[in-house]
């Protein structure tokens, strides 16, 4: 073991780290819902009492209604209005972002964005077809699929599996680029060696349907991956009578 302070004042020095290095350790299971065990050699009952659920959970969140994008931490109090008494466990705060974080576009925001556009963007590989069923009842629909090579992707490694998720929006636009119809759809893929290798040769399909009256339009498709967010974007005219 570690050979004791050789001095009164190492010892006191000693004393002060263990206490600083406990109050952050108590202030992190604290913040975070944890317990906080310590000068306490009982590891069963320690381990048995942090194991139990508790009776009642709630989730609580807020949405400032003005951020301050300052990138400092900012604290909050969750309080009850009953008397009676109850343990609160809740965060004491949080960070928040700071100016070039804020100005940052997400990951939806990016394809949210994109879809409203009409030039096309070829972050990654991906080839759209379509063509128009129409039903019984005389409507039509149209079946769009977008066919995505999966070599140049980033995968994330998780144990044995590559993992990684793809995302699609299909839309109709008017000839006044009014919005006629919509959908969104996702991939998600785990996959082991051989299955990766399989997709890899092969690429991966994903096919949506959209509902829409006889007319000119136009199908405006995007497709995002999740693991660097990179984009693929195009828009061709669609026509049925």
């Amino acid at each position: 073991g570690t050979p004791p302070p050789s001095t009164p004042a190492e010892h006191q020095i000693t004393l002060e780290q263990r206490a600083g290095l406990n109050d952050a350790l108590a202030t992190l299971a604290d913040a975070t819902g944890g317990e906080f065990f310590h000068n306490n050699n009982d590891l069963s009952s320690a381990l048995s009492k942090m194991a139990l659920e508790p009776e009642l959970r709630y989730v609580l969140g807020f949405s400032p209604e003005k951020m301050e994008t300052d990138g400092q931490f900012h604290t909050l109090k969750v309080e009850l209005t009953s008397t009676k008494h109850f343990n609160i466990q809740a965060r004491k705060g949080y960070f928040a972002p700071t100016k070039e974080e804020a100005s940052r576009p997400t990951q939806e925001e990016k394809l949210d964005r994109e879809v409203t556009k009409s030039e096309s963007l070829a972050e990654l590989p991906a080839t759209v077809t379509s063509h128009w069923l129409k039903s019984s009842a005389g409507s039509a629909e149209l079946s769009v699929t977008v066919h995505v090579d999966l070599k140049p992707l980033s995968f994330q490694k998780q144990k044995d599996r590559e993992v990684q998720q793809l995302n699609f929006v299909v839309a109709l636009f008017g000839p006044n680029g009014n919005f006629v119809a919509g959908k969104q759809g996702e991939i998600d893929r785990a996959l082991k060696d051989d299955s990766f290798a399989r997709l890899e040769a092969s690429g991966i399909n994903g096919s949506l349907d959209l509902q829409a009256p006889a007319g000119s339009y136009r199908l405006r498709t995007v497709t995002q991956e999740a693991v660097t967010g990179k984009l693929a974007a195009s828009s061709q005219p669609v026509i049925f009578r």
